[in-house]
């Protein structure tokens, strides 16, 4: 999903802006990477939705196979430890991170622990430009182009910790920090960032 999306209020939520995209697929393990799931693989459930939703001219929908799907959604979680969490921590909206050079650094870190965690992912190994896909050069680029795109918006974690909900933070950084344990690699930036954000939104309760 790449669209930006604000609560105005509980069951309401606004499209902001027309320019957005969402990729859909299907999980499913058991499918060749390259395949796109078929009525034979997915439930009627998951089938009619998807459909529904690719014909819906305003989101912008595709489906994709599960792997490449897979790869996208990674692709995406390593722009949002990067831009959710310094966002909110400093309560600015996303433009501002490409404002402030003192953050390039941090921003480099970040990625720098990400793209090791992803290129050593088992599910990863043996498909085509993995390394080269998630480089800590491909990232980088991928983030300031998310971020010239979504400048004026105001990131979801830096909405939660507004209204004094609890954030996604142990599902993004949290994770590269799990994942990098499992797969035994440090992440002390994604680390910090993880407790920062549980501690701030600890304080507001």
């Amino acid at each position: 999903m790449r669209h930006g999306v604000y609560i105005k209020a509980p069951f309401e939520a606004v499209l902001a802006g027309l320019t957005g995209s969402c990729a859909l697929g299907i999980v499913n393990d058991g499918q060749q990477a390259s395949s796109l799931s078929s009525p034979s693989t997915a439930s009627a459930q998951s089938r009619f939705l998807i459909d529904r939703l690719v014909e819906a001219p305003i989101v912008r929908c595709s489906e994709m196979p599960w792997m490449e799907l897979h790869q996208a959604q990674l692709l995406k979680l390593a722009t949002n430890c990067v831009v959710n969490p310094l966002t909110a921590l400093l309560d600015v909206r996303n433009g501002s991170l490409l404002a402030n050079p003192e953050l390039q650094e941090m921003q480099h870190q970040l990625l720098q622990e990400i793209s090791l965690v992803f290129r050593r992912l088992p599910e990863l190994q043996g498909l085509p430009d993995v390394q080269e896909q998630f480089s800590v050069a491909r990232l980088e680029e991928q983030l300031i182009g998310n971020i010239e795109k979504t400048a004026s918006n105001s990131s979801s974690m830096r909405e939660d910790v507004r209204a004094g909900r609890a954030t996604e933070i142990a599902f993004i950084n949290g994770w590269i920090v799990r994942r990098g344990q499992q797969l035994g690699l440090e992440c002390p930036t994604n680390r910090c960032l993880t407790q920062l954000i549980l501690t701030k939104t600890s304080q507001g309760r």
